[in-house]
C-alpha cells in the first residue's frame, strides 16, 4: 500500500532531480556562433571601426591555454577562463559575452613584411 509519507518522497526526490539538470545545463553553455559574437563586439563604440572585419584569430581562454595567453596578454588571470580573446590584425581584445563587457582591448604591432622572402618575380642571383 502506498503512504503518503511514500508520495512525498519521490516527489522531493523528483523535485532535487530536475533542479540538478538544470544546474548540469549551466555548466555546458550554448556555443556561440563566431558571427553574433563579432556583432555584439563591434556594437562597442571602442570597437565599432571593426564592424565587418574578419579577425585573425579567435580563442576562447581555457584553463588548458590560460598560462600560455597570459604571456602575451598582461593580467590574464583565472577569472578570465571563459572570456573570449579576439585578436585583429592591429587590435587585441578580451571579451566576456555573456556580461557583453570588452575587459582588455589594446593595440597591438603589425606584423612587418619580412625582406629577405623570395618571391616568384624576384630574380635569382648567384
Amino acid at each position: 500500500m502506498i503512504t503518503l509519507g511514500l508520495v512525498a518522497t519521490v516527489l522531493l526526490v523528483l523535485v532535487y532531480a530536475v533542479i540538478q539538470i538544470n544546474t548540469i545545463k549551466t555548466y555546458f553553455p550554448k556555443p556561440i556562433l563566431l558571427e553574433d559574437l563579432l556583432n555584439k563586439l563591434t556594437t562597442h563604440p571602442e570597437l565599432k571601426q571593426y564592424k565587418n572585419i574578419k579577425p585573425v584569430n579567435v580563442i576562447q581562454v581555457t584553463s588548458q591555454n590560460l598560462n600560455e595567453l597570459s604571456t602575451g596578454i598582461p593580467g590574464l588571470d583565472q577569472s578570465y577562463i571563459g572570456n573570449i580573446v579576439v585578436v585583429f590584425d592591429d587590435r587585441l581584445a578580451v571579451y566576456d559575452y555573456n556580461n557583453d563587457i570588452i575587459k582588455v582591448n589594446f593595440p597591438i604591432a603589425k606584423a612587418a613584411p619580412n625582406k629577405n622572402l623570395r618571391t616568384n618575380s624576384s630574380s635569382a642571383t648567384n
